[in-house]
């Protein structure tokens, strides 16, 4: 049902603003022919241009200045960092395309009385953009950072995590391995990558034998403190010198990034 207001040579209001999914803007005082008022019926601007005024005014704001046209959306990035399995992500209202990055997570240090411990690995990086519409879910999940090894014994760290995003349609799987630990005097292998169809499908860094932790591509660079904990996202954790109580770095948590224009 049309609200009723017409403007001049562009019709009606609902052809003019999208309609509300978010908190309702304070009531305008004009009401739609089914007797609610413009606000409960219209998405609120937010930081969307504002079109041509409509010449109905609320108070002195005229309409377009109060909500959201058809075909404006302000780009959103929605980055997730803390360690989950199996979340849901909703595609906002006006979206028409994302960019998934994906990170795995970093595999921790290791600890060996000398030299120091090798470094874990980087977790690897995917990347793909696609055409979305609003209400559209992907399922997701983020790897937790490999904890690295606690002294008194020698020994290798833990693999860092696995993330992933799952789409339904279109269908695909896009999926970075956590890193493997660093050892004794060796380096952790950095995690790889399954991205079919993906425009970036990148392993990560390797970690060093003695100390530096592998780095995780347009993520987390190389950690080389020793001990030192792995650099956001997907570093691996650095290795050291096990003195009895020293403990090695643990790896960086993973990351998934939804941004959406």
């Amino acid at each position: 049902m049309a609200t009723g207001f017409f403007v001049s040579g562009r019709g009606d209001l609902d052809v003019l603003f999208a309609p509300r999914v978010s908190a309702a803007v304070a009531n305008t005082g004009f009401r739609s022919n089914g007797g609610v008022d413009l606000a409960q019926r219209f998405e609120p601007r937010g930081a969307t241009a504002a079109i041509a005024n409509t010449n109905f005014k609320a108070g002195a704001n005229d309409l377009a200045q109060l909500f959201k046209a058809f075909g404006v959306f302000a780009p959103v990035i929605r980055t997730y960092d803390t360690p989950v399995v199996g979340a849901t992500e909703t595609v906002p209202a006006g979206a028409t395309s994302v960019t998934i990055k994906v990170w795995g997570a970093g595999g921790g240090g290791g600890l060996f009385t000398g030299p120091p411990g090798g470094g874990g690995g980087g977790g690897g990086y995917a990347e793909r953009t696609l055409s979305v519409t609003g209400g559209q879910t992907f399922t997701y999940s983020v790897g937790a950072g490999g904890i690295g090894l606690q002294g008194p014994g020698n020994g290798s760290g833990a693999s860092g995590g696995n993330s992933n995003v799952v789409s339904v349609s279109p269908a695909f799987t896009q999926a970075c391995n956590g890193a493997a630990p660093g050892q004794q005097a060796t380096g952790g292998a950095g995690g790889t990558v399954s991205n079919t169809g993906g425009s970036v499908s990148t392993t990560g860094g390797n970690g060093a034998a003695t100390v530096t932790g592998g780095s995780s591509p347009n993520g987390g660079g190389q950690q080389t403190t020793s001990g030192g904990a792995g650099n956001v996202p997907g570093g691996g954790g650095a290795g050291h010198l096990n003195s009895g109580s020293n403990k090695a770095g643990n790896g960086s948590n993973a990351r998934v990034q939804f941004s959406y224009t």
